[in-house]
């Protein structure tokens, strides 16, 4: 991961911001795995051309995305996120967490 800290001239060090430089390596790989599956989905039959992935990698309380493709694009969130999400909840809030809805 490629972070550096800009610093703005004079700014007071509070001020300074910790911003995420994409990673070309990252995105190549996650590029990679995302042209695989779509190629692997077009095998099995389906239609590989309404196939749209969106992805948008980002370090919490960095900013700046490590990897962006097509994230602006508006997709239907696949269960996996259900599961990512799960698992973000789970570490930063733990097991015994309530809240109401």
């Amino acid at each position: 991961m490629a972070v550096v800290e800009a610093e703005a001239l004079g700014a007071p060090e509070e001020a300074r911001v910790v911003v995420a430089v994409a990673d070309a390596g990252l995105t190549r790989e996650v590029r990679r795995i995302v042209n695989s599956s779509i190629a692997k989905a077009g095998a099995l039959g389906a239609d590989s051309e309404a196939c749209h992935v969106s992805v948008l990698v980002q370090e919490l309380g960095v900013a700046g995305p490590l990897v962006e493709m097509e994230a602006d694009r508006g997709v239907r969130p696949a269960s996996n996120l259900k599961l990512a999400t799960t698992v973000v909840a789970l570490t930063l809030l733990g097991a015994q967490a309530n809240f109401e809805t």
